[in-house]
Formats: C-alpha cells, structure tokens, sequence
C-alpha cells in the first residue's frame, strides 16, 4: 500500500533576486542536468536545459521529479497549472519570485504577451499577481525561504519497477472490471481529489481489459448457433473476422438443409453475402 501522505508535494516560494535563486537551487541539485528536472524559463544556468512557457504543453503526459518556476522572466499562469501537473508525488515545486511587496508591483514580462496596442506592459496592472501573492502570504502550506535558508530540497522518488498502488485504487479497478466484464451498460463514477490516481486506475482497468484470454490465439475460431433452418442464417457480427480466421457454425440436430449430417460447418469469407440494407452478414449453407 502507499502512503499517501509521504507523496506530498511541496511548494517553495524562493523569495530574492534571480541569480541568488538560481545559485540556491544549483547547490541543491545532486545532477543539475537531469531529464527529470522540469525548468520552466526562456533562460536557465549552464548545464539545465530550459522549457521556455509556450512550450509547457509539448511535455503534457510526461512527469518530473522537480518543477523549477522562474517567475523573474514572467509568471504564466497556464504554463504553471500544466507543470505543476506533471510533478510526481513527493516532489519540490520551486518558484523564483521577488520577494512579495516588490512582486506585487513587478513589471511583469509576462504581460507582453496579452498586451493590446496602443498599451503597453508598463501601462497594465497585473491583478492576478496581486491576488496570488496575497493567497500565498497568508497560507501556511506555501513555504517561504531565502537564499540563506537553511532547507534541504527535496526530489521525488524515481519510477519504481513496480506500480504501486493504494487500496483505494485496488477497490476501484476491481468495480471498474465488475462493470466492465459483469454488468455492462451500468455507470460507474470515480471521484477524488485531484492527483489521487484516477488516471491510473483506468489505464490499469484497460490494460486488463485488453489482455488476451488465456490460451487463446490468433487464429480463433467464432463460434454461432443456427436456427433451425440455416438456409438464411444471420450472424450478428458487424465485420468480417481478421484474415485466416473462420466462422465455425454449430448446427443443431433438427436442420432441414443437407448440412444437417454434421454437427458443426466452417464458412469462410467467399461464402459470405453483404446486406445493405439489413447491415448483417448472411451464410449460405
């Protein structure tokens, strides 16, 4: 089982000048090019390679370790909410920021990018600059340091060999196979907060879903009974099986056409006509 508690994501406010973060934050990092380290700036130190903000969304479905947020060249508030979606469980979301009464009033870089002529950056009030760092002063979850803080960054776990889950998860597949493989045609609704490993759930239900019966193989046969007279029978299949595969039919013993002295006939495709207005395969016997 996992302990959700110890997935925690933390959320660190590095209050100071842009070089004095970014030094902080390089004597923190045991590999400062790690693959698993999401930067998030048009410009980074030497040896960490940059995600400038529009291109946040090109990393959408992958995950990081650690998300560094460079708010001194601009905060963008979508390409924040989509990163911090891919920071793993256990990971440090780290925002260089100038410290609150100064960004408050900060020249946003940001906001050149919805400025509208003849308006210019300089001209706009960020509004939401000046309720996110009031949200952030008086929540105590925000963690406030400076560059001389004494705090050990923390990164999450790398991907283990094995997925983990938590019994919550195990109790939710187990109703989504129920529905799937047991009561079709019956809704099921998953709800949690958000990050509790919903997506997980699916992806592992599908993947279930989709795994071959045991024994089974590429070439198996379909298996249809016949009414009594097979002379005009209709199977219920709206396509034709994969190539090389055949139609087993199962006679029963009362058939009046000649097929009636065996137990069972093999149709293949040639054998088969197309209905269109019925849009159900016919076989001739």
């Amino acid at each position: 089982m996992v302990d959700v508690n110890a997935a925690a994501r933390r959320l660190l406010l590095v209050e100071g000048t842009e070089t004095a973060g970014e030094q902080w934050l390089c004597r923190q990092l045991p590999e400062p090019g790690a693959d698993d380290c999401l930067w998030v700036a048009a410009r980074a130190p030497s040896g960490i390679e940059p995600t400038p903000p529009e291109r946040v969304v090109q990393r959408l479905g992958g995950e990081c370790r650690l998300l560094v947020f460079n708010a001194h060249q601009g905060f963008h508030p979508d390409a924040f909410a989509a990163a911090a979606g891919m920071l793993r469980g256990g990971g440090d979301c780290v925002v260089l920021a100038p410290p609150p009464a100064a960004w408050a009033t900060y020249a946003d870089p940001d906001l050149a990018r919805i400025a509208a002529y003849p308006r210019t950056p300089a001209d706009m009030a960020n509004g939401f600059l000046l309720r996110l760092c009031a949200l952030w002063q008086a929540d105590d979850a925000v963690i406030r340091v400076t560059p001389d803080t004494a705090l050990a960054l923390r990164m999450a776990e790398p991907v283990p060999a094995r997925l983990l889950l938590s019994d919550a998860q195990e109790d939710a597949i187990a109703a989504v196979m129920h529905v799937a493989q047991g009561h079709a045609r019956r809704p099921l609704v998953l709800s949690a907060d958000r990050g509790r490993g919903k997506s997980t759930v699916l992806g592992v239900a599908a993947a279930a879903c989709s795994r071959p019966v045991s024994g089974a193989s590429p070439l198996s046969r379909h298996t249809a009974r016949a009414p009594r007279r097979c002379s005009r029978m209709r199977v219920v299949k709206r396509a034709w099986p994969m190539p090389r595969q055949r139609m087993s039919i199962s006679v029963p013993a009362g058939c009046a056409c000649a097929c009636r002295r065996t137990s069972s006939m093999s149709v293949t495709r040639r054998d088969w006509s197309w209905s269109t207005r019925r849009r159900r395969y016919r076989a001739r016997c």
